[in-house]
C-alpha cells in the first residue's frame, strides 16, 4: 500500500520534526546533545533491518550532515543544515533543512508536512524531558492506495515520546555514553471503500534515538513495524521493514 510505505517516511520525518510538549522534567542540568556551528558535520553508516530486526547486508548507505551557514528566518536564528544520502537505492538528492536551538531544546523550520502535520518552527525535543506527548490528530478520509482513491481510512494518530536508557558505544576510538529517546506513533481507524465502511486499520511505529553530549546523535533506528486489517472482504498484517544509522565520523566545534 502506498499510504502505508508514505507513512513509514512520515514516521521518519515526525522523528526529527514532532512537536514535544513536556509533562516531566529529568535534569535540570542543560546538555548539549545537538551542537550546532557553521562547519560542524556527522557522517552515518546506514543499513536497512527486516521485518525481524536483523540487518540486511547489501542494503547500506552513507548519509551525511554539514552545516553550511547561519541566517534569522521566521523570527529565529538559525542554522542550514545539508543532508546528504548515498546508496541504499535512495536518489542521491541533497537535503536542505533549518535548525535552531535555546539550549536543550532542537527547533526544525518545516515549510511543508507531507500528507499531515504541523508547518513552522516546531519543536523537535526537550532533551531534558523525561517523557512528552509529541502530537495528536484526527485523519479523515485519506487514501490509502494513490492507485485506487476509493479506498480510504479516517481515524486517530497518537505520537508519545519518553527518555529511554544508556547505551555505551565507541566512536573514532572514543568511549561515549549516549541517552535514548523513544517516540511511538499509533494509529488506529476506520477502513472505507467508496464511502462506506468495511473494516478497520491500525499500525504502530516506533522510532529511537541516541544523543551524546557535545556530539549529537549517535545513532538511530526506525523498528520493524506492521499494518493490520480486519474486515469482512479480507485482512491481514503488512509487515514493514526497518532501518538503523551509526555515527562514523564527525567534527563539532
Amino acid at each position: 500500500m502506498v499510504w502505508w510505505r508514505t507513512a513509514a517516511v512520515v514516521g521518519a520525518v515526525v522523528a526529527l520534526v514532532g512537536c514535544a510538549k513536556e509533562e516531566s522534567t529529568g535534569p535540570t542540568q542543560p546538555r548539549n546533545y545537538f551542537p550546532l556551528a557553521v562547519g560542524n558535520w556527522w557522517v552515518y553508516s546506514g543499513i536497512r533491518l527486516d521485518t525481524s530486526g536483523a540487518e540486511m547486508p547489501g542494503t547500506e548507505w552513507r548519509d551525511s550532515m554539514v552545516i553550511v551557514g547561519q541566517v534569522t528566518h521566521a523570527g529565529r536564528q538559525s542554522y542550514v543544515a545539508v543532508r546528504y544520502r548515498v546508496g541504499g537505492g535512495i536518489p542521491d538528492v541533497p537535503d536542505t533543512m533549518l535548525l535552531a536551538t535555546d539550549g536543550t531544546r532542537l527547533y526544525v523550520f518545516i515549510e511543508e508536512f507531507p500528507i499531515f502535520g504541523p508547518t513552522g518552527w516546531v519543536k523537535v525535543a526537550d532533551y531534558s524531558a523525561s517523557s512528552w506527548a509529541i502530537w495528536d490528530t484526527t485523519l479523515t478520509n485519506v487514501p490509502i492506495d494513490s492507485a485506487n482513491s476509493a479506498v480510504t481510512t479516517s481515524g486517530t494518530m497518537s505520537w508519545r515520546g519518553e527518555r529511554g536508557g544508556t547505551l555505551s558505544m565507541t566512536i573514532k576510538g572514543r568511549q561515549v555514553t549516549a541517552q535514548e529517546f523513544r517516540m511511538r506513533a499509533t494509529y488506529n481507524g476506520k477502513l472505507f471503500v467508496g464511502g462506506t465502511e468495511v473494516g478497520t486499520l491500525s499500525f504502530t511505529l516506533s522510532l529511537r534515538q541516541w544523543v551524546a553530549e557535545g556530539i549529537g546523535i549517535v545513532r538511530e533506528q526506525r523498528d520493524p513495524s506492521e499494518l493490520r486489517i480486519q474486515s469482512p472482504l479480507g485482512g491481514g498484517v503488512e509487515m514493514e521493514e526497518g532501518e538503523r544509522t551509526v555515527l562514523v565520523d564527525y567534527h563539532v566545534r
